[in-house]
């Protein structure tokens, strides 16, 4: 029991760490864009990579979505995600691309990781 609180403990320690990383160093890099006089709007498309910890937070961030919600968030592996966002970061849209059947059982699948079979 001690031993899995401890990993569970670690796990988020580090996932919060990553949070503030990701939030620090997206918008470090929207502030410098800005300051050469460009901008991420004005139609442009960005493509962002992430994976694991640091794209769930790039998520969080966007979304606004609760620590405790987070948890409950399966994001499938290797499938893009594109967002539509306003002038000042809001979400407008969000989607996957791809096939909605595969990339729902991907999404399963990450549900599905860690429980015993």
């Amino acid at each position: 029991k001690d031993l899995i609180k401890s990993v569970i403990i670690e796990e988020k320690n580090k996932f919060v760490k990553t949070l503030a990383n990701g939030e620090k160093e997206f918008n470090k890099e929207v502030t410098k864009l800005k300051a050469q006089g460009k901008d991420m709007i004005d139609g442009k498309k960005v493509i962002v990579a992430a994976h694991g910890n640091s794209l769930r937070a790039l998520v969080k961030y966007l979304e606004n979505i609760s620590d405790k919600d987070i948890i409950n968030l399966n994001i499938p592996t290797g499938v893009p995600l594109v967002y539509e966002l306003d002038e000042n970061f809001k979400v407008l849209s969000k989607r996957y691309l791809g096939d909605q059947e595969a990339i729902s059982k991907a999404m399963e699948a990450v549900k599905n990781q860690g429980k015993s079979k």
